[in-house]
C-alpha cells in the first residue's frame, strides 16, 4: 500500500496512523579519486590552512593563526599527495611575513604552485591589552588601562 503525504514546502504532516517505513541499500562501486592537489593539508601552530584553487596548478593557501604567533620563522608542516615532492622542504622554518610559495611535484611530473598566506588573528581587546601591556617598549603603567567607574567603586581592569 502506498501512502500520500500532505508536503508543505519542505515539510510534510504525517498521518494520524502506524507507518513502517523499509528501504533497501545498494553498494556504490568505489572509485580512485582524481588527485587535484599535491597538498592535501597545511598545518601551522595548531591552525589549519584553506587550500583554494587559483588556475590550472596554482593555489592559494591562507592559514588564520592564534593571536601574538610570530610569523616570522613558522615551520608549517604538509601532508603531500603521495609519492609528491615540495620544496622548500616541509618544517623548515620560513619568514611568513610575505606570501611564501611552495612548489609541489607529483608523482607523474606534474608541477603545481602554492602561495601560502599566514594572517594573525586581531585577538580578543583583553589579549590586544594585555599584549600592551607586557610589551617592553609600553612605558604606561598597567593602571592605566583599568576603567575607572564612579565614586566609591573599585576599576576594573579589563
Amino acid at each position: 500500500t502506498t501512502m500520500r503525504f500532505n508536503t508543505v514546502g519542505d515539510h510534510f504532516q504525517m498521518p494520524n496512523s502506524d507507518v513502517t517505513l523499509s528501504c533497501q541499500w545498494e553498494q556504490i562501486p568505489a572509485e580512485e579519486p582524481a588527485v587535484t592537489s599535491g597538498i592535501l593539508s597545511i598545518f601551522a601552530k595548531g591552525a589549519q590552512g584553506a587550500v583554494s584553487s587559483t588556475g590550472e596548478n596554482t593555489f592559494a593557501v591562507t592559514i588564520t593563526l592564534p593571536f601574538g604567533t610570530d610569523v616570522t620563522g613558522l615551520a608549517p608542516s604538509l601532508s603531500l599527495a603521495p609519492g609528491a615532492t615540495v620544496s622548500p622542504a616541509a618544517g623548515v622554518p620560513q619568514d611568513f611575513t610575505q606570501p611564501v610559495t611552495y612548489t609541489v611535484t607529483l608523482a607523474d611530473g606534474t608541477v603545481q604552485t602554492y602561495t601560502v598566506s599566514a594572517y594573525v588573528s586581531e585577538g580578543t581587546p583583553s589579549q590586544r591589552m594585555w599584549a600592551q601591556i607586557l610589551s617592553p617598549e609600553n612605558q604606561t603603567p598597567w593602571y592605566h588601562y583599568a576603567q575607572q567607574q564612579p565614586a566609591g567603586k573599585y576599576p576594573t581592569y579589563w
